[in-house]
C-alpha cells in the first residue's frame, strides 16, 4: 500500500478533504483515482463521505469516473441494507 493510500484510507483525511473543499472551496479533485480506489472500503461512514466527494467531483474528472462504474453496481446488490441508505 503506498502512503498516498494509506492516508486516504484514514478516518481522519476523508472528513478533511470534504472540510477543504465545501467549507474552504479549495479543489481537491486531484485525488479523485485515489477515493475511486479507496470507495472498496466496509466502513460505512467512509464510504457515504467518499460517494459524496465522487458525486461532487465526477464532472471534473469524467474521464476516471467511468471507473466508478464497475463498484457502484456491485454496490447496488450489495444485500446489506445499511449501504443504500
Amino acid at each position: 500500500m503506498t502512503p498516498c493510500r494509506y492516508h486516504l484510507a484514514s478516518t481522519h483525511t476523508i472528513p478533511l478533504l470534504l472540510t477543504l473543499s465545501f467549507s474552504l472551496g479549495i479543489d481537491v479533485s486531484g485525488v479523485f483515482a485515489e477515493m475511486i480506489m479507496s470507495v472498496a472500503t466496509r466502513d460505512i461512514v467512509n464510504k457515504k463521505m467518499i460517494y459524496l466527494y465522487l458525486s461532487t467531483y465526477a464532472r471534473k474528472q469524467s474521464g476516471l469516473a467511468i471507473l466508478l462504474i464497475n463498484t457502484l453496481q456491485k454496490d447496488s446488490v450489495d444485500e446489506d441494507e445499511l449501504k443504500l441508505d
